[in-house]
């Protein structure tokens, strides 16, 4: 093989490498743009303006029996009720929310679900 086929060989595999690994490096100028999207979990009637974050709802209610003692020999039987709506700029923290709040106050069967507003 002659020299000039030699580096003209190298050369060709130096172009194509360097090519095909530019994408991958991990300079600076190589990274893909990133948009940072807000995020946002809160009252509904206080958050971000449209066009912003896409927006949640995620309602609950549901109870559990809550046995206080009364001073008495007997146990009186009380029902703890939640009712709560949230906002949220992800279906998964949505659903995140209603599971805890399943998890909480799931004994009574109540009404949960989280349906996209914008």
């Amino acid at each position: 093989m002659s020299t000039r086929s030699d580096f003209a060989r190298r050369v060709t595999a130096l172009v194509f490498g360097a090519a095909f690994a530019l994408p991958w490096s991990t300079s600076v100028e190589a990274r893909p743009l990133r948009i940072a999207v807000p995020v946002y979990q809160g009252s509904c009637e206080a958050a971000p303006p449209v066009g912003v974050v896409r927006l949640w709802r995620g309602h609950f209610s549901g109870g559990r029996y809550a046995n206080h003692f009364d001073g008495f020999q007997h146990i009186r039987n009380r029902i703890d009720w939640a009712d709560a709506t949230t906002c949220f700029s992800s279906r998964q923290s949505c659903d995140s929310w209603v599971g805890s709040m399943r998890r909480a106050y799931g004994r009574i069967e109540g009404y949960w679900t989280c349906l996209p507003i914008r």
